[in-house]
């Protein structure tokens, strides 16, 4: 297996959707649960080279332009985004930079909502 093999077989393992969007907002990268997400569930075309709102309500529209917007310019890696009660997961703004630490991308990381400590006696 060659390095690109390795990390298709990473990202295809994740459990949640993976889109990388470049800076311009043009989706590049869906793994294995994206792909089954979107292309078979909600039976959407190809999204390769498609901006990121086509897949996206129209509510949905503003909030994600004004977290791009704010990520670039904050030179932060991560921005939080909301809460879906949905899949029971916070989610994450994840800023994906080059090895020289220029920004190239975005992608969307989920996180439990769950927090075990919450159940313990004070």
């Amino acid at each position: 297996m060659n390095e690109m093999e390795i990390m298709e077989a990473i990202l295809d393992s994740i459990e949640y959707p993976v889109i990388f969007v470049d800076t311009n907002c043009i989706i590049k990268y869906l793994n294995k649960r994206a792909k089954d997400e979107y292309y078979v569930r909600r039976r959407i075309k190809n999204l390769i080279d498609k901006d990121i709102y086509h897949c996206h309500p129209p509510q949905a529209k503003e909030t994600l332009r004004k977290a791009f917007k704010d990520l670039m310019e904050s030179g932060e890696d991560e921005l939080y985004l909301y809460e879906s009660h949905k899949v029971n997961s916070k989610l994450y703004l994840r800023a994906v930079r080059d090895k020289d630490g220029k920004l190239i991308g975005f992608y969307q990381r989920y996180a439990s909502a769950y927090n075990p400590l919450d159940h313990l006696p004070k």
